[in-house]
């Protein structure tokens, strides 16, 4: 052990020595030379593609990364998830595993910029109609920021945050259309709203439509109900 000690104390004494030979060199007219760093090109700013995501268990989602200057050395960035009962992420994929909230950061490892986005996973939307005793039925037009609905999107009726009806894509005479039937323990006063789950862009969102249920039927194949987000 005290060789070992020894041993290092002389190593230390002679960089130190090299370094006293070494530094009246590395001057010019007294200023130090700046050693290139390999053409290495700093992160400036380190931006996440978003601030907040909606997710549904068992969903995944790739949180985009861009650097500025674009055209930096070092692109390599470490994910966390503050919730791993909610959340876990790897390279930037987020996958949802629980219901809840969690925040996920990211840190470049050049420069140590840091970033955050929140998680939201949300239960599957889901009920059950047989627990209601009146419905009413939408022959809808769904299109969500000029996408008309397809699979990647999930629109339910909802009370109160309640689930309330569930659309589905149907097809009748050459019309296709989304039908909702909405449910209700009432004949009447119930305030309706619709929300919509964007798988693909990992986003909840409301519609601007709001209707007292009334056990009638809104919309008709000639006649769509509108259901729009700009």
């Amino acid at each position: 052990m005290e060789k070992r000690i020894k041993y290092q104390k002389r190593k230390w004494i002679r960089m130190l020595s090299y370094l006293i030979i070494l530094l009246p060199s590395l001057s010019s007219c007294g200023d130090f030379y700046e050693f290139d760093k390999q053409d290495a090109i700093e992160v400036g700013e380190m931006i996440l593609g978003r601030e907040n995501i909606d997710l549904m268990v068992g969903d995944e989602f790739l949180i985009p990364v861009t650097f500025s200057p674009a055209t930096i050395s070092n692109e390599e960035v470490y994910w966390f998830s503050d919730n791993e009962d909610v959340i876990v992420v790897d390279n930037g994929r987020v996958v949802a595993v629980g219901e809840g909230s969690a925040i996920v950061t990211a840190i470049s490892v050049s420069e140590q910029h840091k970033a955050t986005c929140k998680v939201t996973v949300h239960p599957r939307w889901s009920f059950n109609p047989y627990s209601f005793a009146y419905d009413m039925v939408f022959y809808a037009d769904v299109t969500v920021h000029g996408e008309k609905y397809s699979d990647k999107m999930l629109v339910v009726a909802v009370c109160d945050d309640e689930i309330r009806g569930v659309a589905e894509i149907k097809e009748e005479r050459g019309i296709r259309y989304i039908l909702i039937r909405v449910y209700s323990n009432f004949m009447e006063g119930d305030e309706i709203r619709f929300k919509v789950y964007q798988r693909n862009a990992a986003l909840v969102e409301e519609f601007p439509n709001e209707i007292i249920f009334d056990g009638e039927s809104h919309g008709s194949l000639l006649n769509l109900y509108p259901l729009t987000i700009e």
